[in-house]
């Protein structure tokens, strides 16, 4: 899982241009323990850093071909296999494909809610630049407009 040589090997140049700030070995001074199990550790840490970020990224990858698989039963969608389809995709594509997937299977309004959630949001706006505003009819406009929305 980890390249443990290379882990060492990172440790190992960072340690020297570190201690020896690009001068070379000098002579007389000692290794400096401390020091280098500061620079294990931080190279331990970068390398599971880089672990988990493509383990996260296989892991997404997995969840979105799953949900295409659950969306490709939907009758809106072509008849296509998605999830063999995906499994040629990086994480970026699979992610592409699935929301073109969920903007496909969208409920789409009928004409006539569209319709009266245009006619709603003239009167709003009239409301709203009128002299006077009627703040209880202002409410039910908005909260008809978000029934007709969601």
């Amino acid at each position: 899982m980890f390249n443990r040589s290379e882990i060492l090997r990172t440790a190992w140049a960072n340690y020297r241009r570190d201690v020896f700030k690009g001068w070379g070995v000098r002579r007389g001074e000692g290794f400096n323990r401390s020091h280098f199990a500061y620079c294990l550790r931080t190279a331990w840490a970068l390398a599971k850093e880089a672990a988990s970020a493509v383990a996260s990224a296989a892991a997404r990858r997995l969840e979105l071909i799953r949900e295409a698989g659950t969306l490709n039963n939907h009758p809106d969608l072509v008849n296509a296999d998605h999830v063999s389809i995906m499994g040629m995709m990086d994480a970026d594509e699979c992610e592409r494909h699935v929301a073109r997937l969920r903007s496909r299977i969208l409920t789409k309004p009928s004409a006539a809610a569209a319709a009266r959630a245009g006619a709603v949001r003239s009167a709003l706006l009239d409301l709203e630049m009128g002299d006077f505003i009627n703040w209880t009819q202002h409410s039910a406009l908005q909260s008809e407009l978000a029934q007709l929305t969601a």
